[in-house]
């Protein structure tokens, strides 16, 4: 009876630190998610299980406003549904997507995010996904002055 009851307290012991480790990687996990200069979004199953106040603030939202939403709550516009939709397939084929999506802020702003999805669970690409969210509207704009630029100077350059 005695080796077994040192047996039992072992077991006992040995499951106290997996769950005291298991709380210390969620601690670590969430510090790095709500202090990551991107938003940070974890969906299963259509819905939103986090989202970082990153996310929320790109979208003109207070923290933790997504969280248990569907993810149609990010705002998306036009095809951007269906372009997610088709990034859906593309994650449980491929095991990451990336695309940009014009999303509508609840001011009416509207936003161009940058969307880069890997699966959640990378044995099980269908059970969710971790999506790394940034607004690159500035940039795109930016390219979009850049080429009308190139455009106009190559229009000037022929007609000379």
């Amino acid at each position: 009876i005695g080796d077994l009851s040192r047996v039992f307290a072992q077991v006992v012991l040995t499951r106290i630190g997996a769950e005291r480790r298991a709380q210390r990687a969620r601690a670590d996990a969430q510090a790095i998610v709500e202090g990551a200069g991107v938003g940070v979004v974890v969906a299963q199953h259509g819905r939103i299980v986090s989202a970082s106040p990153t996310a929320t603030r790109l979208l003109g939202l207070a923290d933790h406003a997504l969280d248990g939403r569907p993810i149609g709550a990010l705002g998306l516009e036009g095809d951007a549904r269906f372009a997610l939709d088709r990034a859906w397939a593309a994650l449980a084929r491929e095991g990451r997507f990336e695309l940009d999506l014009r999303a509508r802020r609840v001011d009416g702003d509207t936003r161009v995010l940058r969307v880069i999805g890997s699966p959640l669970h990378p044995a099980v690409p269908g059970e969710g996904a971790v999506l790394v969210v940034e607004d690159v509207t500035a940039l795109r704009a930016a390219q979009g002055q850049l080429e009308l630029s190139r455009l106009i100077l190559s229009r000037l350059h022929e007609a000379v």
